[in-house]
């Protein structure tokens, strides 16, 4: 018998005492050999812990893979109009609050509006009041109107002096208290027009109120024109909508930013606190509730398990949003989103995908002593 015979024998007989030891071994047997085999493993299923008299197990109820996301979620941010992009006020990483100006589209169109507008509105305004009323009970009307159009055109310049503010923030000529002050002045001003509007509708819904006449109705459009044109060059500076941390920012001088773009131009989170949101399995919603104890584990952190608790379950199942990795296998064709917030300040990243292992309840037995 020569050299390569005996090898192929000595191999098979190999393989057959594996298979034996295989059939004859116990579950969590084959489970170590796996392990071992594959070098990746699962929180053990069951962990007895001897504690004066009585032992306590803790037991794996189900297991499901999940991401991480800012507290609250992320927050996707797009301009409302659509331009080239003319200026850039912020960097990937900065904490903005609400209302802070990101960027800036070009502009010069909506201003000629705007001038346009305003010239309308003077010319309605002449022809109005040139003429005398024929009934005195529409000056009330007329004057609350009036008040109610300063008003907004007050907020709009308040809108429009916040983002110089800030824009000189930025440079270094305005400090942090000129931006809270003209921060303030825009909510003080939108509160004076929701003033301005309720009188105006409290003189219009008078018993005695007598319909406009052609004169007003023209001022009226005229005004919404207006209105219009402030609202497009608004809609023209991108503004941070929530604060947070900038975790997504592509916005380059010179390019072109749409309000229908698949992709937000920035991202938004809260990043004080991070949470997990896990994709439990069809089959395995009955074995998660609210409070229930979690483990979070990441390829990027091999060894380390994180801590977590189930804050928020979702009313209805979906189709997962995630591929599996690692040990969890995805197998069910609906998923029910469950959110996890993290104990403490773990290093894990949004966006990073993790395994969340969800705890049973703990089972308490007494030990017999011998």
């Amino acid at each position: 018998m020569d050299k390569t015979t005996v090898a192929v024998l000595a191999a098979g007989f190999t393989a057959i005492a594996l298979t034996g030891l295989i059939v004859t071994a116990a579950p969590k047997d084959i489970s170590d050999l796996i392990a071992k085999v594959s070098g990746k493993s699962e929180p053990v299923a069951s962990q007895p812990v001897e504690n004066a008299g009585t032992v306590t197990v803790a037991t794996w109820a189900t297991s499901a893979p999940g991401r991480v996301e800012p507290k609250g979620g992320e927050v996707g941010v797009r301009p409302e109009g659509n331009g080239r992009i003319l200026e850039v006020f912020a960097n990937l990483g900065d904490t903005v609050e609400p209302g802070d100006l990101l960027m800036k589209l070009r502009d010069d169109e909506a201003l000629i509006r705007i001038e346009q507008a305003r010239a309308e509105v003077a010319v309605r305004v002449a022809e109005r009041d040139e003429e005398p009323p024929e009934n005195n009970d529409i000056v009330p009307i007329r004057t609350a109107a009036d008040e109610l159009a300063a008003a907004e055109r007050a907020y709009h310049e308040a809108h429009m002096a916040f983002d110089r503010t800030f824009i000189d923030h930025r440079a270094g000529t305005a400090d942090a208290a000129a931006v809270k002050a003209a921060r303030e002045a825009i909510a003080k001003a939108r509160a004076t027009v929701a003033e301005k509007q309720a009188a105006l509708q409290e003189a219009e819904a008078k018993p005695d109120a007598p319909l406009p006449t052609r004169l007003d109705s023209g001022l009226t459009l005229a005004r919404a024109d207006l209105k219009l044109a402030e609202l497009a060059l608004r809609n023209l500076r991108l503004h941070a909508p929530v604060a947070g941390t900038l975790l997504r920012f592509d916005a380059t001088v010179g390019e072109i930013a749409s309000a229908t773009a698949p992709r937000p131009i920035a991202v938004i989170g809260d990043m004080t606190a991070i949470e997990v949101t896990a994709e439990v399995p069809e089959r395995d919603i009955s074995k998660v509730r609210t409070g229930q104890s979690a483990i979070i584990r990441s390829n990027a952190y091999p060894g380390q398990e994180f801590t977590g608790r189930v804050t928020e379950i979702a009313p209805v199942v979906g189709a997962p949003g995630l591929r599996s990795q690692g040990p969890v296998q995805q197998l069910a064709a609906e998923v029910l989103e469950v959110t996890i917030e993290m104990a403490g300040k773990p290093p894990l990243m949004p966006g990073l995908r993790v395994d969340v292992f969800f705890k049973a309840e703990e089972r308490v037995s007494a030990v017999t002593t011998r």
